[in-house]
């Protein structure tokens, strides 16, 4: 006597693999789109308290750019603002953030310290906005050139 699966039995067991796969995928797809969502929104929320860092430790300090508009684009950091002098001044990575920066975005700290953010993510095509009274960041439905402030500080 030979031991030993059918062939119907391993097409049935193919063929139940194979509905258990067609549900989960689906359902872990969503899963790793939503932790990416959040990771979004978590990065979002970081650059927003770094930002009430700036602005607390430079409000008095003569070197600093307040008001001014942080903009990034290819995971770099350039600052535009107004010295205490009240001259326009351009300086890079005015922000310390250990993570990476955003691909896209922009950061505008106001004279009174309100903040506002978008930082877009062209993987899930989605942008993070945090208007000048909110406390966090959201997700909002903008595109890409949508999603950024268009005012200057200068």
């Amino acid at each position: 006597m030979k031991r030993g699966f059918t062939l119907v039995e391993l097409l049935a067991v193919i063929i139940i693999l194979g509905i258990v796969a067609t549900i989960t995928t689906p359902i872990i797809l969503n899963f790793i789109n939503s932790s990416k969502t959040n990771a979004l929104l978590d990065d979002a929320n970081s650059l927003i308290k770094i930002s009430e860092t700036y602005y607390s430790e430079n409000t008095y300090n003569n070197e600093s750019l307040i008001p001014v508009k942080i903009t990034f684009a290819s995971h770099n950091q350039t600052a535009k603002g107004l010295n205490k002098q009240n001259v326009c001044t351009s300086k890079s990575n005015i922000l310390n953030y250990g993570g990476e920066s955003p691909e896209t975005g922009n950061i505008l700290i106001t004279s009174d310290g309100k903040i506002t953010l978008y930082i877009y993510n062209s993987g899930l095509k989605k942008c993070a906005y945090k208007g000048p009274n909110d406390k966090t960041a959201k997700i909002v439905n903008k595109t890409k050139d949508e999603c950024q402030i268009t005012t200057d500080v200068c």
